[in-house]
């Protein structure tokens, strides 16, 4: 279902036979299945790690800035609790992203690298 209610048609996989005992016999096979491993998890652990801290991300500005800003315009003052709340989502989950990513320790084992 759709945020307006309206139901979506199903979707399967194609390359996964567990999948298929599950997914509905209709649903359109377009998605493909991946599971990472243990080197594959240090690959993307490495990329991810270092497009961040090589500042090849950009991230929306903080909740807090976000909300500093959109009060210093009239448009913001006037909105209704839910509208502001709805405007300021993508940058409060911005700002829980950062704190989830400031609890992870990056760890070296063996020849992968691990994130805890």
């Amino acid at each position: 279902m759709d945020e307006d209610g309206r139901e979506l048609a199903p979707l399967g996989f194609f390359n996964n036979d567990d999948y298929k005992k599950i997914q509905p016999k209709d649903a359109a096979q377009i998605l493909y299945s991946l599971k990472a491993n243990g080197p594959l998890n240090s690959k993307i652990h490495g990329n991810a790690y270092s497009r961040i801290n090589g500042g090849m991300v950009r991230f929306l500005i903080s909740e807090q800035d976000a909300r500093a800003a959109l009060l210093a315009t009239k448009v913001g003052q006037k909105m209704t609790t839910e509208e502001r709340i709805k405007r300021l989502m993508p940058h409060e989950m911005t700002t829980k992203l950062f704190e989830e990513m400031s609890n992870l320790r990056l760890r070296k084992n063996g020849l992968d690298i691990v994130l805890e």
